[in-house]
C-alpha cells in the first residue's frame, strides 16, 4: 500500500478541480457582470485559461517530492506564472521552477519572488 503517492494524487486532483471550478465560476460572473470601467489595473487577456494554469501548477508543485508547496504562492497572467515564497534551500527553488515550467500552457515562469533561506 502506497499512501503517500495516493495522497499526492488526491491532493493534485483536488487542486485541479479547484482551479477548474474557479475558472467556470469566473466565466459565469463575467457573463452576467456589466463591462468594467476603464482602469489602470492590468487584466489578463485569458482569465479562464490562467486560472486553469494556476490550478495545474499548484497541483504539480503539490505532487513534486521535496517541494513545500504550502509555502509557494502561484499567480498566472497571460500564461506567465509568478512564484513567490520563502523556501529552505536553492534546490527547492530550482525544483519548483522546473515543476511550473513543465505544465502545459505555461509560457514563462517568473521566480524573482521565490527565495531560499540559504
Amino acid at each position: 500500500m502506497n499512501k503517500p503517492s495516493t495522497n499526492r494524487f488526491h491532493t493534485a486532483l483536488a487542486c485541479t478541480a479547484l482551479g477548474l471550478s474557479l475558472c467556470v465560476g469566473g466565466m459565469a460572473v463575467a457573463q452576467t457582470a456589466s463591462p468594467p470601467a476603464a482602469s489602470a489595473d492590468v487584466e489578463s487577456k485569458q482569465p479562464g485559461t490562467d486560472a486553469i494554469i494556476t490550478g495545474k501548477v499548484k497541483a504539480e508543485l503539490t505532487s513534486t517530492e521535496g517541494i513545500p508547496s504550502n509555502q509557494i504562492e502561484v499567480n498566472t497572467q497571460d500564461g506567465t506564472v509568478s512564484l513567490t515564497g520563502l523556501l529552505d534551500n536553492k534546490d527547492q527553488v530550482r525544483k519548483a521552477v522546473a515543476a511550473a515550467k513543465s505544465v502545459r500552457g505555461v509560457h514563462e515562469v517568473n521566480s524573482t519572488g521565490l527565495r531560499s533561506k540559504e
